[in-house]
């Protein structure tokens, strides 16, 4: 990433990013620069969309997908899901089933799930992600009333409301902390974002989201969530596929997750 933003800096004659002690901001030819990136990458998403859809017009047949997904984006994006594979697959019945990232590979194993949009370990991506999500710091209101960033360091630091061992979110923290010194102090183990997000409320302790969970508007008026900086935090999220399912249709259906999932406007990419 860094190298590709060096190049088109170099060919421009001028900074599209200005670099600061906490991350870093685009300048106004910066912006300009997304602005058209983002439409070009949808357009190029759209394309993609249209020639899959007319290559396999006909040839998908009538059935139910059952796709498993993960709390953090049921509760955040399940009305997108629905509407994004009705206009994929019209004539194919959608069965959501919400499941952690560990239970959603025991779904795929099982047969039981067909497709499952989940987290891994980033030692553990075996495919280009549908995307990688930025991770925030969420704290209450009063405790923090201005949203801004925050240095790792300082939230490594406060007494965490994090998911149980083994869990993505809980490893990825984990690995930040022994790779910057302070240990992981963790108030309390609780699966789930909402359960989480009500700790929080009740003055237990500081989380930490994934941006899907912010940019849907899901933490409520008296949280906060802040940018982690130093280094910027990010999340794969991965498709899964059961094993003997047709790889034509895998390969339709994947463009659903990926445009819904880029679609939020606080995702970005690694690095």
């Amino acid at each position: 990433m860094t190298h590709h933003i060096a190049q088109i800096e170099r060919d421009l004659g001028a900074p599209v990013l200005v670099r600061h002690q906490s991350g870093v901001r685009p300048t106004e030819l910066g912006e300009r620069l997304m602005a058209h990136a983002a439409e070009i990458l949808d357009r190029v998403g759209q394309a993609e969309h249209d020639l899959l859809l007319l290559a396999h017009q006909g040839t998908v047949p009538e059935k139910t997908i059952h796709l498993a997904i993960i709390p953090s984006l049921a509760s955040a994006l399940t009305a997108e899901f629905i509407a994004g594979f009705a206009e994929i697959l019209p004539h194919v019945d959608l069965h959501l089933i919400e499941a952690r990232s560990g239970y959603c590979g025991t779904l795929i194993e099982t047969g039981k799930a067909d497709i499952a949009i989940q987290l891994v370990n980033p030692d553990e991506v075996e495919s280009e992600p549908l995307i990688w999500e930025s991770l925030y710091w969420i704290t209450l209101r009063k405790d923090r009333p201005v949203a801004g960033p925050v240095r790792l360091a300082e939230i490594l630091q406060t007494p965490l409301i994090l998911p149980s061992l083994g869990n993505p979110l809980r490893q990825c923290l984990q690995t930040e902390a022994e790779a910057h010194g302070p240990k992981l102090q963790v108030t309390g183990e609780v699966d789930g974002p909402d359960p989480r997000r009500r700790a929080v409320l009740a003055g237990l302790g500081t989380a930490v989201f994934g941006a899907h969970s912010v940019a849907a508007g899901l933490l409520g008026p008296l949280l906060l969530a802040h940018p982690i900086v130093n280094p910027v935090l990010t999340r794969p999220i991965v498709m899964m596929v059961r094993k003997d399912f047709d790889p034509a249709m895998a390969t339709l259906i994947r463009a659903a997750p990926k445009r819904i999932l880029a679609a939020a406007p606080q995702v970005q990419g690694p690095g």
